[in-house]
């Protein structure tokens, strides 16, 4: 009786390994789990976003085109690629801006441009046409101001600066450079 308990301990003991073994050869490895919202995966996106934004009287506040947009839950961020945002009221010039890529922090109202970022604005009179090239710029979307801490370049008819960092007011228009302004003008 004794070999019976043991023999049939033994086949028991058998086809759990047998199990085991199947069980480890079908099921795919996964790594480990991770909550979907801690993992830096868009949650949607969207192609050939155009958006108007208006404010609180309903009149358009700015435009924001992209190529590509798309939604990151883990730290609620969007990511454009080559954003394009123009401002349409509320400024002494209309500005646009353009660049390679594009964040927003959805908690917060600033896009931060990187990659040959353009900020241009957009005179009826062509001779007043000013345009500043730098690699990192800040906007505040409700306080309508532009913020680089890196080399800036601005050009403009008869001129050309070049500074590191820079303070725009776009409603005003006025323009602070931080440190080691350079500037050449020739006069027409």
């Amino acid at each position: 009786m004794a070999r019976w308990r043991y023999l049939v301990m033994l086949l028991v003991v058998l086809a759990i390994a047998l199990f085991t073994r199947w069980l480890l050869q079908t099921v795919e490895t996964r790594g480990p789990l991770v909550p979907a919202e801690l993992q830096h995966i868009p949650d949607y996106f969207v192609t050939d976003f155009n958006a108007t934004v208006f404010d609180p009287a309903g009149k358009p506040y700015y435009k924001l085109k992209a190529n590509r947009v798309e939604h990151f839950p883990d730290d609620d961020t969007v990511h454009m690629q080559y954003p394009e945002i123009q401002f349409l009221k509320d400024s002494t010039l209309p500005w646009q801006a353009s660049a390679q890529t594009g964040i927003v922090f959805l908690n917060r109202d600033v896009l931060t441009l990187q990659g040959s970022v353009v900020l241009a604005n957009q005179p009826a009179d062509k001779n007043e046409l000013m345009q500043l090239q730098t690699q990192e710029i800040q906007i505040d979307l409700t306080r309508r101001t532009a913020d680089s801490k890196v080399m800036v370049d601005i050009l403009a008819k008869n001129s050309t600066i070049s500074a590191t960092g820079m303070h725009l007011n776009l409603t005003k228009g006025t323009l602070v450079l931080d440190a080691n302004a350079k500037g050449i003008y020739v006069p027409r």
